[in-house]
């Protein structure tokens, strides 16, 4: 896949004939992905019916997103980082995505110019693809309207995907994170069309699953929301490979006086230096929520239970025994 950065600033020669799609897609969800596979869909159905060639599926999105920007006090963390998104949209057939760079000018670039400037000046485009919710332009003043207007005025055409519905409601990212912060991480998955994940880098910790005697890596996620504090079973991937893990997201108040949180990681059956590796941590199912024991002995007595738990939990999905 193609990647074009800083669109609106760069230089930027499209060859392409293009169907594009446009928005955050924070998690690259079940309703993203319906979107998207319209996008390819419609490529391929214009180079059909035309008969002028090939007609490349695109993708526009924001690094950062908006929504860092607008809700910076209160918003709870990305779903996906700028990789992971491009590496899942890259899988669902998109051949070129444009980032746009969200700074003040662009938040307050009224619709009508930032449709003029983008679609046609930029890109010249053949057709766009709009989720149910579209918005653009500053306030949001663009919509599904206001597109079907601009292609009315500049010669492409707009076609509109209904929501993806999922237990009565529509997917959105939104939702995700609601479910991910109330420890959900089953129904998280549901919506995403796949478990839920975070990445990041090994490292050094303060030793203390060591001294335990559980052995565990450090990870320092790459942004991304954190689930609630407890004690998951998990897949970790790195160095090309998946093994089962137990993970640990909290204080670790049995034998630390902080509020600090950490990740901690032990890999079923694995002795191998991970420091310093890059990581992926796959969340399948919570085990139960941290808390306070009385003494090492009893918080050590319940790691070994724990593992166990998570061994049974990770039976089906790993074939690990």
């Amino acid at each position: 896949m193609r990647i074009v950065h800083d669109l609106l600033n760069a230089d930027v020669e499209v060859a392409e004939r293009l169907i594009v799609t446009v928005g955050s897609f924070d998690g690259v969800h079940l309703g993203h992905q319906q979107v998207i596979s319209k996008v390819v869909d419609r490529a391929r159905e214009l180079a059909q019916n035309r008969g002028k060639g090939a007609v490349a599926p695109g993708l526009l999105t924001f690094d950062p997103v908006p929504r860092e920007i607008f809700y910076s006090d209160t918003f709870p963390g990305l779903l996906t980082t700028t990789e992971q998104r491009l590496e899942l949209i890259e899988r669902l057939g998109i051949e070129i995505t444009f980032i746009l760079a969200f700074d003040k000018a662009l938040a307050e670039m009224p619709a009508e110019r930032f449709g003029r400037s983008v679609f046609v000046e930029k890109l010249g485009i053949e057709g766009v693809v709009v989720g149910h919710d579209c918005r653009f332009g500053a306030g949001g003043a663009g919509d599904y309207e206001k597109m079907v207007e601009l292609g009315k005025r500049h010669g492409f055409g707009v076609h509109r995907v209904e929501p993806f519905i999922v237990d009565g409601r529509p997917v959105s990212s939104t939702l995700i994170r609601t479910r991910i912060l109330a420890g959900d991480l089953e129904g998280a998955s549901r919506l995403l069309g796949r478990r839920y994940s975070l990445s990041g880098r090994v490292t050094k910790g303060s030793g203390l699953g060591r001294m335990l005697g559980f052995r565990t890596a450090n990870i320092e996620p790459h942004g991304g929301l954190v689930p609630p504090d407890g004690i998951y079973a998990a897949l970790a991937r790195f160095n090309a490979k998946e093994v089962p893990a137990a993970l640990n997201i909290g204080t670790s108040p049995t034998v630390k006086n902080t509020s600090e949180r950490t990740i901690e990681v032990h890999i079923l059956d694995f002795s191998g230096e991970l420091y310093g590796s890059e990581f992926e941590v796959v969340f399948v199912k919570k085990v139960r929520d941290e808390r306070k024991f009385p003494d090492t002995e009893t918080l050590k007595r319940q790691i070994v239970e724990d593992i166990e738990q998570t061994r049974q939990i990770l039976t089906g999905i790993t074939g690990s025994a």
